[in-house]
């Protein structure tokens, strides 16, 4: 192929929705009773991953069940930088809500998951773990403060996910809990705001950000008081701007700058807030400087409302309403594909770009741009379209 490329591909049969309730309301069921070809509805299965993932169209383990029943595990529409062991690590408890069974093109079988919001990774004290699978060293009986210092250091070796769920576990830990410590949980609020931006979970990077500042009188905060602060303010500055808030990121930064003016990552990111404003306001647009932005559906619901109401053929219900179960979103892909189908734009190539064996008539590539899809389409042609770089330009041609 040009380039050497490589095109994954996957088959499948009928669309279906994702859950969209609560885990709990869903009845356990055993590897061995799974039906082929089959969607198990109200029903769910935890399996812990014995194996190193693999990375094929899909990211795929072995796993077992409580009974010892083995199978294959596939989760997919997934993002491609997305390490397998973030996802689906060796010793990790899943449940997968309302599995589907399938056999594969090699004619062997898989349980397969097609919407990530369908796909949980347990917490070792959640009630959903059999005692079968729990492992027989847990980390329930760590203090949070030692659950705090193995979150920093899978941080500092740039393990995002693991820090995650290190510096979750901590704050739902009983001693925390009974010590009412407030400055360890600030603390560990902060260092989940750090690791949740790398995530790209805005949304709870902002809640995490907010919760961990320190509310003090100016004049009496200590130094170290004053750091935890602007630590806080600049990770929801950042988190805001990412989801294209770029006022309410303004308002973040400036608060930060107001209890120390020289902090110079902060002067840097209010600098290009303020250019983002004026773009907005006068469509000033600086394009050399201008890079995309991925909206992370899963985490961000803000995000995802936007691109799911743009036009999806009609053929999943009209209710647009985002729904949050498990803390996600629960994100139906056939949607998505719809909407990407139905509103993408077809974009040039860049001619530098071009091989010579170029084939004529080949298809150029294609995009989302969400302002310019929500555009009605009218038959008569009143604007052209040009591209820069990943930046469409829609410019009048006649009066509206």
């Amino acid at each position: 192929m040009p380039g050497n490329s490589v095109i994954r591909s996957t088959f499948i049969g009928e669309a279906y929705p994702p859950y969209t309730l609560p885990l709990a309301s869903l009845t356990p069921i055993r590897l061995r009773d799974l039906t082929l070809e089959t969607q198990h509805r109200g029903r769910v299965l935890i399996v812990r991953a014995f194996g190193k993932p693999n990375v094929y169209t899909s990211i795929i383990n072995a796993v077992e069940d409580e009974f010892g029943d083995v199978d294959r595990l596939a989760i997919y529409n997934l993002l491609s930088t997305v390490a397998p062991d973030d996802v689906l690590p060796q010793g990790a408890i899943a449940a997968i809500k309302e599995p589907y069974y399938k056999r594969t093109a090699d004619g062997d079988l898989f349980v397969r998951v097609d919407h990530p919001s369908d796909f949980v990774l347990l917490k070792l004290e959640s009630q959903l773990v059999p005692p079968e699978l729990a492992p027989r060293v847990t980390e329930l009986d760590l203090s949070a403060l030692k659950l705090k210092e193995r979150g920093n250091a899978e941080f500092k070796r740039g393990n995002w996910q693991k820090a995650d769920e290190l510096y979750s576990n901590a704050l739902a830990a009983a001693d925390l809990v009974a010590a009412d410590d407030d400055d360890l949980v600030r603390a560990l609020h902060r260092n989940r705001a750090a690791t949740r931006l790398r995530l790209g979970r805005y949304e709870l990077t902002i809640v995490d950000a907010l919760a961990s500042i320190v509310v003090a009188r100016a004049e009496t905060s200590s130094e170290a008081v004053k750091d935890f602060n602007i630590k806080a303010l600049y990770r929801a500055g950042r988190a805001t701007y990412k989801m294209g808030s770029f006022f309410k990121a303004k308002n973040h930064f400036k608060a930060a700058l107001k209890i120390d003016t020289q902090r110079k990552e902060v002067k840097v990111d209010l600098c290009l807030t303020k250019r983002r404003l004026a773009e907005q306001e006068n469509g000033d647009y600086d394009f050399s400087a201008i890079a995309a932005v991925v909206n992370k559906l899963l985490w961000n619901p803000t995000l995802a409302n936007r691109y799911l109401n743009l036009h999806d053929s009609s053929t999943f219900g009209n209710s647009k309403k985002i729904t949050i179960v498990d803390s996600k979103v629960a994100l139906d892909t056939f949607r998505v594909e719809s909407i990407a189908e139905l509103n993408r734009f077809g974009c040039p190539r860049v001619k530098s770009g071009d091989n010579e064996g170029t084939t004529e008539g080949e298809e150029t590539s294609t995009g989302i741009w969400l302002q310019a899809s929500y555009a009605n389409h009218l038959c008569i042609l009143n604007v052209s379209r040009a591209f820069i770089g990943d930046i469409i330009v829609v410019r009048a041609l006649q009066n509206v």
